[in-house]
């Protein structure tokens, strides 16, 4: 390995007491990661995990806010929909969640914390009045979602009737009487049927 020149050194340095991360220090002085854990060996700095670093980053909140912002953005959106669109990954995110869930719900200091944070969410107007709000928004979905398939399937339903001469014989006939305003056979309830 090429020594790296003082003031790069230098540059590494500074970048590993502050930072304590490898890969981070890495991405900062474009040096390769080996190079960085070498060094940090070499001085004697303790390094930290990449979980370690990001716990400690999650603190700051201008990285938060990059974070947000970021995540937020329209590439992040559609690479999300075109992740979950795929059902190898929708079946691992999933299961991931799950045992993630299951992970943290076995722990009982995390389950309380939990109830009384939606015992208090649920107890502020606001956020009752957001969440109501979601649900009907989500309820006006799916009976549009369900009106549409139905009539979808109606449709569906009429072209393959209107392909048999009888159905379409009685229709007409009934059809031609509303029209015309038959009232006798409007008042007697009777339509021409299908045999």
């Amino acid at each position: 390995m090429p020594a790296l020149p003082a003031n790069k050194l230098a540059a590494v340095l500074e970048a590993l007491r502050t930072y304590r991360n490898a890969r981070r220090v890495a991405e900062l002085t474009g040096i390769g990661q080996a190079t960085a854990w070498r060094i940090a060996k070499q001085h004697g700095i303790a390094l930290i995990s990449l979980a370690e670093h990001m716990r400690a980053r999650r603190t700051d909140p201008a990285f938060n806010a990059r974070q947000l912002a970021a995540v937020r953005s329209d590439a992040a959106t559609r690479r999300m929909k075109a992740q979950q669109a795929d059902p190898k990954f929708h079946k691992k995110s999933i299961e991931a969640a799950r045992l993630n869930m299951k992970r943290l719900n076995s722990d009982p200091a995390f389950r309380q914390a939990s109830s009384e944070r939606l015992k208090r969410l649920h107890g502020d107007p606001d956020y009752r009045a957001k969440l109501y709000a979601a649900l009907s928004a989500t309820h006006r979905l799916k009976r549009a979602k369900r009106r549409a398939k139905a009539i979808e399937v109606a449709l569906r339903m009429l072209t393959r009737l209107d392909a048999d001469p009888v159905f379409r014989l009685a229709a007409s006939e009934r059809l031609n009487r509303l029209l015309h305003n038959d009232p006798v056979g409007l008042q007697a309830g009777k339509g021409v049927t299908r045999p």
